[in-house]
């Protein structure tokens, strides 16, 4: 599911880096959940900031592992190398942006990306 606020205002960023963060966010949510699950992408724009959110409703992450997110080689996939939640950190940061997860055990994981205008 695709929810986007309809504003009138535009967003500047390197479409690469944009493509590239949203190719890792949805591929790794979409891993994460089962048949039948379900990932929701949200697009919010203010006058300062575009937020980009992705939740799947998959089986979330403990707290353990939440702290472990984006160091290199730490995956929860069977054949993931955890390099593409590095990767999206790395370019998260260079487009001075900031990226969070928010996640519980057994009900899914959220992840936001804010960057300035």
């Amino acid at each position: 599911m695709f929810d986007c606020e309809t504003t009138q205002g535009t967003f500047e960023t390197e479409p690469k880096r944009m493509n590239q963060i949203l190719i890792n966010l949805v591929k790794n949510a979409i891993d994460a959940v089962d048949s039948g699950g379900e990932v929701r992408v949200s697009i919010e724009m203010s006058s300062e900031e575009l937020t980009l959110s992705v939740r799947d409703n998959g089986p979330g992450l403990t707290s353990q592992e939440l702290t472990k997110i984006g160091e290199p080689f730490f995956t929860t996939k069977e054949k993931g190398t955890g390099l593409g939640v590095m990767v999206t950190k790395k370019i998260v940061a260079d487009l001075n942006g900031i990226i969070s997860y928010e996640s519980q055990k057994g009900a899914g994981t959220t992840v936001t990306v804010r960057l300035p205008k």
